[in-house]
């Protein structure tokens, strides 16, 4: 929500609301999402909010040692996920998408 406030010119309002979720993936269909593009060859991820406080840091350390198996790296990051002071641990949820690489004669890496 707050990168939709942003975008629609209120930025004084959109701090606060950067946690809120305007769709998620579970009630997304192809009518509720605007089409995106991920870049050949770019590692795109998408990580629920029980994964907030993984500093970003981190998350590159693990891109960059497992940017080649993408279970691995869903693995490691939803590993992640840590005990709050009650002992609670949100659910953590990582998607990795990687659009294949195509070299300058159009094959797929």
């Amino acid at each position: 929500m707050g990168a939709y406030l942003r975008q629609n010119g209120d930025v004084d309002l959109a701090p606060q609301h950067d946690n809120w979720v305007r769709l998620s993936l579970a009630s997304a269909t192809p009518t509720t999402v605007a089409l995106s593009h991920a870049p050949a060859g770019e590692l795109v991820l998408l990580v629920s909010d029980g994964l907030d406080d993984v500093p970003l840091p981190d998350l590159a350390a693990l891109v960059a040692h497992h940017h080649h198996d993408p279970q691995a790296l869903v693995d490691a990051i939803v590993a992640t996920g840590e005990e709050d002071e009650t002992g609670y641990r949100d659910d953590a949820t990582a998607v990795v998408l990687c659009p294949p690489w195509k070299d300058s004669r159009g094959e797929t890496d």
